[in-house]
């Protein structure tokens, strides 16, 4: 029974720790994918100031003012570069997401195998205890039976 109780005690700080990692990744996934949305809010602010952008250039184009053109087509070509860069900071958010996600799923799995041993110990000392008292049960019974035996 000591030797049950021990080892319950030994997994409680694994336990714990195994616990504190898996927040500890499911708060990284969390920051990556609210970084990630911040991501995307700005590649479509982005996308939508390029396709603005395009339509103002087309119109200019067709309305004939030249002299402005290279200058719109300048700034367009800023825009389109802030909107590809932004394109490759949510691509890379995607790929830590997924890399985070493995990390979480593997936390997950090595606290529910600390779980799973700590249940089989305590299950382990309740089936002690209850053979335990059993026995303790069947002793006294017998002591019982032998006293009346005795009496009669």
């Amino acid at each position: 029974m000591q030797e049950l109780k021990r080892r319950i005690k030994s997994v409680q700080p694994i336990l714990k720790s195994k616990k504190q990692t898996l927040d500890h990744e499911i708060f990284e996934l969390n920051k990556i994918r609210e970084d990630k949305m911040q991501s995307l809010n700005n590649l479509r602010t982005w996308q939508q100031k390029y396709i603005s952008g395009v339509d103002q250039v087309n119109v200019d184009r067709k309305q004939g003012k030249m002299d402005i053109l290279p200058a719109l087509e300048d700034g367009l070509d800023f825009v389109k570069e802030k909107w590809h860069q932004n394109l490759r900071e949510v691509k890379k958010l995607e790929e830590e997401e997924r890399h985070q996600t493995i990390l979480v799923m593997e936390a997950k799995r090595n606290l529910k195998s600390i779980e799973t041993l700590e249940e089989r110990y305590i299950h382990q000392l309740k089936e002690w205890k209850d053979k335990a008292e059993q026995k303790e049960l069947d002793e006294i019974a017998v002591s019982q039976f032998v006293n009346q035996s005795r009496k009669l």
